[in-house]
Order: C-alpha cells, then sequence, then structure tokens
C-alpha cells in the first residue's frame, strides 16, 4: 500500500504553558481531501503552519511524499508542494486579472531572480491562461448552466478549454484531434453532456503517443449534431470506476433526448468509439 502523501506523529507546538497542537497524528492518502474542524482558539491554524513550515514544532515529526519535512523552512517546503492559502487575499489593482494570476504562478519556482525580465518567465504566462480557463470552466459548470441549456458554442468553448488545460500535463507529448463542421451559432444543448466522452478518452485512452491520436469530431446540421470520439486504449490505466459516468450519461440523455438521441459505443479491445447523434427539435 502506497504511503500517505502528509503524515504527522504526535505533532506539538506549545507557547509556554500553553499547548496549543498537542500530539497529533493525522494522515491524509494520495488523493484524499479532507477537513479539520474546531471552534476558535482548537489550534488548526498553528496546525496548517506546522505541517507548512511558516513554523517550527516543539515537538513530533512530519513528512511530505515519503519525505521528512520536520523543521524545514518553509521556502523549501512549498517548493516540495506544500502550499497554504490564507482567507485574507490581496491583488494588485493596477495589473490585470492575468497578471495577478501570473505573479502568483511565477512564485512556484526552483530559484527567485528578482531583476530578470517578465517575458524571460517561461511558460507561466501559459500556467496563468490556464488557470484562469480552470475558473472559467468552475463558473460555467455552476452559474452558466442553470436552466440546463446553453448555447453549443459555449460547449464547444468548454471543450476546448478542457482540451488545452490537460495540454499541459503533456505539454509536446499531447495528440488530440478536435474538427468542427457545419454552423454552430444559434444551436443550443444541453449543458456538459459532451464533455464526458472526452473525460473517458483521456482518462482511459492515450494521448502521448503520435500514431494514436484521439479524435474528436463534432458535425452540427440544421436541428441536429453528430458527436465522435475515437481513442486507442491505454492497458497501463486501471481504474475501478470505469463505466459509471457512461452509465450515468445514458440516463441524463434518455431523460432530456426521449427519442431523440442515439449513442452508439464500441470497442475491439484496442480502440474505443463513441458515437452520438442528438436532434433539437422537439
Amino acid at each position: 500500500m502506497a504511503s500517505p502523501i502528509v503524515r504527522t506523529e504526535r505533532l506539538t507546538r506549545s507557547f509556554g504553558s500553553l499547548m496549543a497542537v498537542a500530539h497529533v497524528d493525522f494522515e491524509v492518502e494520495r488523493g484524499e481531501l479532507r477537513s479539520i474542524i474546531g471552534p476558535n482558539g482548537a489550534g488548526k491554524t498553528t496546525f496548517f503552519r506546522l505541517i507548512s513550515g511558516e513554523m517550527a514544532p516543539s515537538g513530533g515529526r512530519i513528512w511530505f511524499d515519503g519525505r521528512e519535512i520536520t523543521g524545514l523552512p518553509q521556502h523549501r517546503v512549498s517548493r516540495l508542494g506544500v502550499a497554504k492559502s490564507y482567507q485574507i487575499t490581496n491583488i494588485f489593482p493596477h495589473l490585470s486579472v492575468l497578471e495577478n494570476v501570473r505573479v502568483a504562478a511565477q512564485t512556484y519556482r526552483l530559484s527567485f531572480n528578482f531583476w530578470g525580465r517578465a517575458v524571460s518567465l517561461v511558460g507561466i504566462r501559459d500556467k496563468a491562461g490556464a488557470i484562469l480557463k480552470l475558473s472559467g470552466l468552475m463558473r460555467y459548470m455552476l452559474v452558466e448552466n442553470v436552466d440546463g441549456r446553453v448555447e453549443l458554442q459555449k460547449e464547444v468553448d468548454y471543450l476546448h478549454n478542457y482540451i488545452d488545460i490537460y495540454r499541459l500535463r503533456f505539454e509536446d507529448c499531447f495528440f488530440v484531434n478536435f474538427t468542427i463542421e457545419g454552423a454552430i451559432a444559434g444551436q443550443r444543448i444541453a449543458s456538459l453532456v459532451l464533455i464526458p466522452f472526452v473525460e473517458n478518452a483521456f482518462k482511459h485512452g492515450v494521448v502521448d503517443q503520435a500514431t494514436k491520436p484521439v479524435d474528436i469530431r463534432l458535425r452540427v446540421f440544421p436541428g441536429r449534431l453528430e458527436f465522435a470520439v475515437d481513442n486507442s486504449i491505454n492497458h497501463h490505466q486501471k481504474d475501478p470506476s470505469s463505466g459509471i459516468g457512461l452509465v450515468n450519461i445514458r440516463r441524463r440523455l434518455e431523460l432530456i433526448y426521449p427519442g431523440r438521441h442515439t449513442l452508439s459505443v464500441s470497442g475491439d479491445g484496442e480502440k474505443y468509439r463513441v458515437a452520438l447523434s442528438i436532434n433539437f427539435a422537439e
């Protein structure tokens, strides 16, 4: 079994006779999300300060990703991948949104060069742009589709942004083709009905081989669209949740487009194909 990503052993911090954190044993598994809840003065903030290196413990030990980080200064802990955000956030009012995000993105670097030109920060602007795209994805999911229907162009923009963000993980070794045919303007579609098929292809398919690209095709006709995704199967990628998303999207399509859609899923052990057709006319 893999070791926890974060672990503390009898972690303690005292201020004179006041014991703020007392002998805390704590573990967080990789990919796990945990919350620490308690009243004011319970030691929550102090505990996070200890883990992030902002404050040295009076006793106990801390590990991150299998490495002991007890007593390391905050800047070294940060570069290992431990970040602490604050409830009070400050921005530079004279900078644009992108420039504010870029300032935050460029703090995660191997070394500091305060006198270097901003244009020399290779990749930082792309990272900042990706963060803004991610915030756009979240806004789209939470705000812009409250009535269940959106402009098809917004759904396509969502797909483009998702692909661009995923591309950052692989840099130049990311091979995905997304082609669009037909007029998108004026068409409306149920929100987030196309993205599950792209997510499935990226999650279980091959995206880093030029000879096995993921092909995504959208064809739009008056009152109808066809959407298809083809990908090679990644035999080294195993996920116990496989198939759950497909079951859910089938149910959703039945509810939203009863008798007005077809969904075909096929595979031969090496390749996987999904083809969806939707008639918009009620």
